[in-house]
C-alpha cells in the first residue's frame, strides 16, 4: 500500500516541474511591438465599365404627303440642311396637266359668270345660234354615219360568213369522197369477224353520222341564217372535222397492222394518206375560219362603238350648244347666276386642290439636321407618308448606354461618368 503511493507521487511532481518551466518560459518572453497612425474620413469609390453610343436626337422619319414615282432626290447621305430644304420630288408633270386643265376650266367658268351677269350682246347670240346650227347638222351626220358603218359591218361580217359556209360545203364533197373510200376498204378488206376488222367498221360507222350532221348544218345556214346560230354550227362543224380526222388515223393503224399490211394495196394505202391529208387541210381552214369571223366580228363591233360614241359626242355637243343659245336668248336667272357662280367656285377649288398637291409632290427638311439615311432612289414608287428620308435634328449629343442589372444598384442620378471615345485617343 505504501509502495503503491511512492509510486503515483513520483509522476504528479514530474508533471508539476513541467507545468512551471513552461510557464516561467512564457513569462520571459516580449509581447507585440505596438505602432500608431493618424486616421482620417474619406469617400470610397467603386466604378463600373459599360459600352454605349453616342446619339444626337431622334431620327425624323420624312417622306411624301402623296404617293408618286420619285424624279429627284435632292440631297445626299451626310448632307447639313436647313429648314425648309428639299430633299427629293415626286414626278409632277401628270399633276401640272391637272392644274393647268383646271385653272383653264377656271377662266372659262368664270367667263361664263361674267357673261351671264352682264348679259349676252347681239353679235353673242348670233355667233351662238351659228354653233348650235353647225352643231345640229353634226348630230344628224354621225347618225347617218353610224347607220352606214352597221350596214357595212353586217354585209361584212355576212360575207365571211358566206365564205365559210361555201368551205364547209367543200368540206362535204371531202368528207363523201373519204366515206366513200373507207366503204370500199371495208368492203375489200375489212369484212371478216376479227377485232380490227370490226374496230374499223365502228368507225366508219361514225364517219357516215359525221357526214350527216356536216349536210345538215349546211342545209340549216342556207335556209334560216343568222350569225348567232352559225358561230354554233360553224364551232361544231369543226369538232366533227377533227373527229373524222381521228377516224381516218385509226384506219391507218388498222392497215398496218399486223394482219393487214401486206393485204392491203399501196395504192389503197395512198390513197388512204390523200383522204387524210384533204380533211386535215379541211380542219384547218374551219379553225382558219372561225378565227377570221372572231377578228372581223371584233373590228366590226369596235368600228360600230366607234361610230356610235361620234354620234353620243355629237347629240351632246348639240344639246350644249342649244342650251347656250337659250340662255343666251333669255334674261339671267338667279338659278343660273348661282349656279355658274357654283361652277366658278368649285373650278377655283380644283385649282387650289391642284396646286396643294403640287406643294406635297417635293418632300421638304421640318428642321435644321443631318440627313442621315435615303430609303429610296429616283425613279422607285414612295407611298404617301412612307418614310423616304431619315434627319437627325441639330441638338446636343448624349451618350446611351446598357447597365447590367447587377450593377443598376451601384449607381444614382447625379454620379459622374468618364468618358472615352474609341475613334479619339
Amino acid at each position: 500500500m505504501k509502495l503503491l503511493k511512492k509510486k503515483l507521487i513520483i509522476p504528479a511532481i514530474i508533471i508539476l516541474v513541467i507545468l512551471l518551466i513552461i510557464v516561467f518560459s512564457a513569462a520571459g518572453k516580449k509581447g507585440p511591438k505596438e505602432e500608431t497612425a493618424i486616421v482620417k474620413l474619406d469617400t470610397i469609390i467603386q466604378k463600373i465599365s459599360e459600352t454605349g453610343i453616342v446619339k444626337r436626337g431622334e431620327k425624323l422619319e420624312i417622306g411624301f404627303e402623296i404617293s408618286g414615282i420619285i424624279k429627284e432626290i435632292s440631297s445626299r447621305i451626310g448632307q447639313v440642311v436647313k429648314k425648309g430644304d428639299v430633299l427629293g420630288k415626286l414626278d409632277n408633270s401628270q399633276l401640272a396637266i391637272q392644274y393647268n386643265q383646271a385653272k383653264s376650266d377656271y377662266d372659262l367658268a368664270k367667263s361664263q359668270l361674267d357673261k351671264i351677269t352682264i348679259g349676252a350682246t347681239t353679235q353673242e347670240i348670233q355667233i351662238a345660234q351659228t354653233t348650235a346650227d353647225k352643231a345640229m347638222n353634226a348630230w344628224e351626220a354621225s347618225k347617218e354615219n353610224l347607220k352606214n358603218v352597221e350596214q357595212v359591218s353586217v354585209n361584212t361580217l355576212n360575207s365571211y360568213y358566206s365564205l365559210s359556209l361555201s368551205h364547209l360545203q367543200a368540206t362535204k364533197i371531202q368528207i363523201f369522197d373519204a366515206l366513200t373510200f373507207l366503204e370500199e376498204m371495208q368492203r375489200n378488206y375489212f369484212y371478216l369477224g376479227d377485232q380490227t376488222s370490226i374496230s374499223v367498221r365502228e368507225k366508219i360507222g361514225q364517219a357516215k353520222e359525221i357526214h350527216s350532221y356536216i349536210d345538215e348544218i349546211i342545209t340549216e345556214m342556207n335556209n334560216d341564217f343568222l350569225q348567232e346560230t352559225a358561230d354554233t354550227y360553224l364551232e361544231t362543224a369543226k369538232n366533227k372535222i377533227y373527229a373524222l380526222t381521228g377516224i381516218l388515223d385509226f384506219v391507218k393503224e388498222a392497215v398496218w397492222s399486223a394482219n393487214y399490211k401486206n393485204t392491203v394495196s399501196s395504192t389503197d394505202k395512198t390513197s388512204l394518206d390523200t383522204h387524210r391529208s384533204y380533211i386535215s387541210t379541211d380542219y384547218s381552214t374551219a379553225v382558219s375560219d372561225l378565227s377570221t369571223l372572231a377578228l372581223k366580228k371584233s373590228t366590226e363591233t369596235q368600228s360600230i362603238s366607234t361610230a356610235k360614241a361620234a354620234s353620243d359626242q355629237a347629240y351632246y355637243a348639240y344639246q350644249s350648244a342649244k342650251e347656250a343659245l337659250d340662255k343666251l336668248k333669255s334674261a339671267a336667272r338667279p338659278e343660273d347666276i348661282a349656279y355658274y357662280q357654283a361652277q366658278a367656285d368649285k373650278a377655283s377649288d380644283a385649282v387650289k386642290y391642284y396646286q396643294s398637291q403640287l406643294l406635297k409632290a417635293s418632300a421638304k427638311s421640318p428642321v435644321d439636321g443631318t440627313v442621315v439615311d435615303i430609303k429610296k432612289s429616283a425613279g422607285e414608287l414612295a407611298q404617301a407618308l412612307t418614310p423616304v428620308f431619315y434627319i437627325l435634328p441639330d441638338t446636343t449629343y448624349y451618350i446611351e448606354v446598357d447597365i447590367y442589372e447587377e450593377d443598376v444598384p451601384k449607381i444614382s442620378v447625379g454620379n459622374k461618368a468618364e468618358i472615352e471615345m474609341v475613334a479619339y485617343s
